[in-house]
């Protein structure tokens, strides 16, 4: 497996790549795994979500067009907060999603994580950070690529690694992901 890698390294890629990270979300390849991440957002009852790892907004876009207002999204990489401040009108700041302190600030009962976990060293601290009893949607990847510390071949897999911290409910398989749904424990 890889290594985490820092937010200069994500800043490049989404400067690189502007056109694939300013797409309209439908044009996405995450799009068939945000419809299922959405599906799962509408059964919570009303919900108020903080997204960590929001990226250029894309998901966020996609959220506000199906009437999901109550947003906040934050990323370490102030390049995808510009771009998503662009694309849609959803509250996004730069922040670091070991900081314990942002899930302390605002007020919230859905945590999304799309594309995140994966990504990042202690996954399970993170995790820690935020509030029990909190509903969380999730996506994680069935194939390795750079950037990913881990990814997951079975959903059995994935409750192996998160039962400490998370009471899953469902786990779908779509295309080379999973959408999952849970509450902190």
């Amino acid at each position: 497996m890889g290594k985490a890698l820092d937010s200069t390294y994500y800043n490049r890629v989404y400067k690189d790549d502007l056109d694939k990270y300013r797409a309209y979300y439908k044009d996405s390849i995450y799009y068939d795994i945000w419809k299922q991440m959405i599906e799962f957002v509408r059964q919570i009852k009303k919900p108020e979500i903080l997204e960590i790892g929001c990226g250029t907004g894309q998901l966020a876009h996609f959220l506000y067009d199906e009437g999901f207002k109550q947003y906040f999204g934050f990323d370490f990489s102030i390049v995808a907060v510009k771009i998503a401040d662009d694309i849609v009108n959803m509250r996004f700041f730069v922040g670091d999603a070991y900081d314990k302190r942002i899930y302390d600030k605002f007020f919230y009962n859905v945590v999304i994580t799309s594309e995140v976990l994966e990504h990042i060293d202690d996954d399970i601290q993170v995790l820690k950070n935020i509030k029990k009893d909190t509903h969380i949607v999730f996506s994680l990847p069935m194939f390795n690529c750079k950037g990913h510390v881990r990814y997951f071949k079975t959903p059995e897999e994935i409750k192996k690694r998160y039962k400490n911290c998370m009471a899953i409910k469902e786990i779908t398989r779509v295309r080379n992901w999973y959408a999952g749904v849970g509450i902190i424990k």
